[in-house]
């Protein structure tokens, strides 16, 4: 009779333990689901530093911090690795200041300026100068020579144009380059030195004969106000990351999209720089380029995390020829690229802009492969916690100096990677424990209460 009567937990409770037990299953099914890519190697006799470089696949299903990624051997353990960019020392160039003696100057025609300017004592030979002038709004055309003893001179640099083109753009290039050279002194000769120049007012008379235009032309000469010489030094840098060409798709503009905002899409290749391509001969614009994540859209405001700003400019007018299109930031994995530009009076600049290239670091996973055996690459899972094996600093070590490693590659890959859900995040916190570890002592507070009252009625 007793037993007949007795339930062990209230309806309610039996029901809704039910749901939590299956909403678990169903959310934490495939929650260690990853992908998994043969490494391919090529035949060893020994051991061997192994060098594999990543694909645009391990990219895209990664975490940036690359804690997911694990190698393991064929028997399954674990095999210690290090992740690093390839590096290499490249050449840069430093610019070092020449002193030099006032300058000499003198006439020889009315339209030639020539300028004579000598090194001080124990300072090595200029490789180019920069001319300072006050003047805006010019092109001049100018020759440097240059002699070792006062009286030979050989051409350093002929019809070299100096200009600054400040009423249609902010530009301005007033230096002259030349290879190196033992000359100590040199000559700078400016031609067409006196040009007229119309006054930026205008007369404008009407009368019953009709509209007449009066403008005063003045002859200015050319103004030089000092020669500042300089020598570029090329010297080694330190181990600088080694940039390759990564692919990047624009993203078709929408009618939703704002004027000036273009879009692209990447597989979350580490990028430090973006190259773009124009037509417009005369394209000036400024621009601010952000990086989204997978969980935002470019049509938030602003996209995303703010990569860099700047300025975009190509100049192509006779014999000037001037561009820096290039955006350069810190390395970022984002999914999507959005570059907003300023709109000229001509609209947006979305059909003149186009990604000519984009590149980034070269991330490589080293580990000390043994003859005979077989190696994997897992990765993928949005919460695995990185493997920090003890023979890790050992390997780091290693590579300290430099040492030749053999090159491998990651195959087809094998299964889905798991993606990032909120669900998954919430079961791996320490609140949602608590909460449940309440919940439950809850139900069972409320079944033993139950029971306690069916009890009492018997």
């Amino acid at each position: 009779m007793i037993h007949s009567s007795f339930a062990p937990l209230p309806r309610v409770g039996r029901r809704l333990l039910l749901g939590i037990g299956c909403g678990l299953a169903v959310l934490t099914a495939g929650a260690d689901t990853a992908c998994r890519a043969p490494i391919e190697l090529p035949p060893l006799a020994r051991e061997e530093l192994v060098a594999v470089t990543l694909n645009s696949n391990v990219f895209a299903a990664t975490r940036d911090d690359y804690a997911d990624m694990a190698v393991t051997d064929d028997g399954g353990q674990p095999v210690p690795f290090v992740l690093q960019p390839q590096v290499t020392r490249r050449q840069t160039v430093v610019r070092r200041d020449c002193p030099s003696s006032a300058p000499a100057a003198r006439k020889p025609d009315e339209q030639t300026l020539e300028v004579t300017v000598s090194l001080l004592p124990n300072v090595k030979p200029p490789t180019g100068l920069t001319i300072d002038t006050p003047l805006r709004d010019f092109q001049q055309r100018v020759r440097i020579e240059g002699s070792a003893d006062s009286r030979t001179w050989q051409m350093l640099a002929d019809r070299a144009v100096l200009y600054d083109l400040s009423s249609y753009i902010d530009v301005r290039q007033t230096e002259v380059s030349w290879g190196p050279t033992a000359c100590r002194q040199f000559r700078i000769t400016c031609f067409d030195a006196l040009r007229d120049r119309p006054d930026e007012l205008r007369e404008v008379t009407r009368g019953t004969a009709g509209t007449s235009v009066r403008q005063n032309v003045r002859a200015e000469p050319f103004r030089l106000h000092s020669v500042r010489f300089w020598r570029d030094e090329v010297t080694e840098t330190s181990p600088t990351p080694v940039t390759v060409a990564y692919p990047l798709t624009r993203d078709a503009a929408g009618p939703r999209r704002p004027a000036g905002q273009i879009v692209f899409h990447s597989s979350r290749e580490p990028l430090t720089r973006i190259e773009l391509a124009t037509t417009n001969r005369l394209f000036h614009r400024s621009y601010r380029l952000y990086g989204c994540a997978e969980d935002e859209t470019p049509a938030n405001d602003p996209p995303g995390r703010l990569l860099a700003c700047g300025t975009l400019m190509q100049i192509r007018f006779q014999e000037i020829a001037r561009t820096n299109l290039a955006i350069e930031f810190p390395v970022s994995r984002c999914a999507s690229y959005v570059l907003v530009c300023e709109t000229g009076a001509e609209g947006a600049p979305d059909a003149e802009l186009a990604v000519a290239r984009a590149e980034g670091i070269k991330p490589r996973l080293i580990f000390v492969a043994t003859p005979g055996r077989s190696y994997t690459l897992a990765f993928g899972d949005r919460l695995a916690s990185r493997h920090n094996l003890p023979e890790t600093a050992a390997l780091q070590t290693l590579l300290v100096s430099p040492r030749l490693q053999i090159e491998g590659a990651v195959g087809a890959a094998i299964g889905t990677p798991a993606k990032s859900s909120p669900w998954r995040f919430w079961l791996n916190s320490s609140a949602t424990m608590i909460g449940a570890i309440v919940a439950a002592g809850v139900l069972l507070a409320l079944a033993l209460f139950d029971v306690s009252r069916r009890v009492r009625k018997l």
